[in-house]
């Protein structure tokens, strides 16, 4: 998990999306790491790498698994955060140009801002 988490926090767009991807034909991996609590911030940056990029297919299989991922308690949060991000285009903090679908989005996080009731 952390090893993944640093990769996409670091790597050049091309290598995120690759990544994706990759995750894309195994989202099995995605859904164990998301129960985890260390997976659970990289697979966070899996979707937003994802949501990003109009590669869909990563949310899609998650979203098969809403209930595997809501009886875990970590898995939880992933669940929310992809409910959230399938519901609406625009970030939580209302900040424009952030990205086509990054709701709850890590660049929002690190940067501090303040997220609205939607």
């Amino acid at each position: 998990g952390c090893i993944l988490k640093h990769t996409l926090l670091l790597a050049p767009v091309e290598d995120k999306i690759w990544i994706v991807r990759a995750f894309a034909q195994d989202p099995q991996v995605l859904l164990t790491l998301a129960k985890s609590g260390r997976g659970k911030e990289s697979v966070m940056l899996v979707l937003d790498v994802a949501l990003e990029h109009g590669e869909q297919r990563v949310c899609e299989s998650l979203a098969q698994h809403r209930d595997t991922l809501r009886a875990s308690k970590v898995g939880r949060v992933v669940a929310e955060r992809l409910d959230m991000a399938l519901a609406s285009r625009d970030p939580p903090c209302g900040r424009e140009g952030v990205g086509s679908a990054e709701l709850a989005c890590t660049a929002c996080m690190q940067e501090g801002h303040m997220y609205r009731d939607t």
